[in-house]
């Protein structure tokens, strides 16, 4: 029984292609540990381990222990329209900002 020549490369490339996971895997470890994320998570799951009655949506514990806030869609639309209302809003001042200094150079130009 012959193996067929895409599976021995790939069985070939396959100590080619591990060492690359891991040292990705070790840098991004370190990144995380370095700003100070691995212990923020670790507190917050050992906080979790160490409940005495568990709660009954981990995840909304987790997002609460991280200070994370949490809109729901309504809240999340509004946000995204009162965002766009004041890029709008940023354009127009943008352009009268314009406007006003070509006025402003000419009459001190003048």
């Amino acid at each position: 029984m012959s193996v067929s020549p895409d599976i021995q490369t790939l069985c070939q490339n396959k100590s080619q292609v591990a060492p690359t996971i891991d040292s990705e895997r070790e840098e991004f470890r370190k990144y995380l540990e370095s700003s100070g994320v691995l212990d923020v998570l670790t507190r917050a799951m050992k906080d979790l381990y160490e409940k005495e009655s568990k709660p009954d949506d981990p995840l909304s514990f987790l997002t609460s222990a991280l200070g994370a806030i949490s809109f729901d869609a309504k809240e999340t639309a509004l946000l995204q329209d009162e965002l766009r209302n004041l890029r709008l809003l940023m354009k127009k001042l943008e352009e009268e900002n314009r406007f006003l200094k070509e006025k402003l150079e000419k009459i001190t130009s003048e």
